[in-house]
């Protein structure tokens, strides 16, 4: 009894030694900050009203593409059909064909991958689409001067 406790104290501190204890920096993600355009524009020298515009752009962003693709995703729930809907091409009171079923389900697998490749690819140009639309407002919102220093922000 007393190795397995010493064994799982060992393999909870080798555990914190090897994935820390949850310290470090906080909303750092990899190489690309969190927040993107938005954290690099506020090292500008904005005017409030600049701020208030970009703070607008900001909240609307989020809000407008997740709207979009919840709405989506319900519709899809909708429409999206059980696995025994044909049952009747299968089985009966008496059998159950096996190969019948082997490929109707493989269709349906099939159907279901490209959906969602599709989707996935859907999802991937909205948000590149949407980045491009915040990127374009923000632009528009800077002036000469400050869009000159953003591309030097942004090439660092």
């Amino acid at each position: 009894m007393k190795k397995v406790i010493l064994g799982f104290v060992v393999l909870l501190g080798l555990s914190a030694l090897v994935f820390g204890f949850g310290g470090g920096k906080k909303g750092y993600h990899g190489g690309y900050h969190k927040g993107g355009i938005f954290r690099t524009v506020y090292q500008l020298d904005l005017s409030d009203e600049q701020i208030s515009k970009i703070e607008d752009i900001k909240k609307s962003k989020s809000s407008d593409f997740k709207r979009k693709f919840r709405k989506e995703r319900r519709e899809a729930k909708k429409n999206k059909k059980s696995n025994f809907s044909d049952a009747s091409k299968y089985l009966s009171a008496d059998s159950f064909d096996r190969d019948t079923f082997i490929a109707l389900a493989t269709t349906k697998a099939k159907e279901r991958e490209e959906t969602k490749a599709k989707s996935r690819e859907s999802f991937r140009t909205t948000r590149i689409n949407a980045k491009a639309d915040n990127l374009q407002k923000i632009f528009d919102v800077l002036t000469k001067e400050q869009r000159s220093e953003l591309i030097i922000l942004l090439e660092k």
